[in-house]
């Protein structure tokens, strides 16, 4: 019981703007998370190499996740008008 509590712990939710029917549940997709605010600073310094990039990059949780489930939901958006609402 206490490792499947553990296993709860790694899940991610990923909001998408727009629809990808590409993807599906089982899938194994490559995941990279960095550090957003290190990557601000790394894209204003003038040396770009690979060991500024490994600073940004949050090694521990980035790797190979599985798709768990999908949920499409639509939202209209009320900044567009006419038939451009999706």
């Amino acid at each position: 019981m206490r490792n499947n509590l553990q296993l709860q712990k790694q899940y991610t939710e990923v909001e998408l703007k727009g629809l990808n029917l590409a993807i599906m549940r089982g899938e194994k997709i490559p995941v990279i998370i960095m550090d957003n605010d290190k990557m601000q600073s790394t894209a204003r310094a003038s040396d770009n190499t690979g060991s500024q990039v490994q600073r940004v990059l949050y090694e521990s949780a980035s790797g190979w996740y599985i798709i768990d489930g999908l949920m499409w939901r639509w939202v209209k958006d009320y900044s567009l008008s006419g038939s451009t609402y999706w």
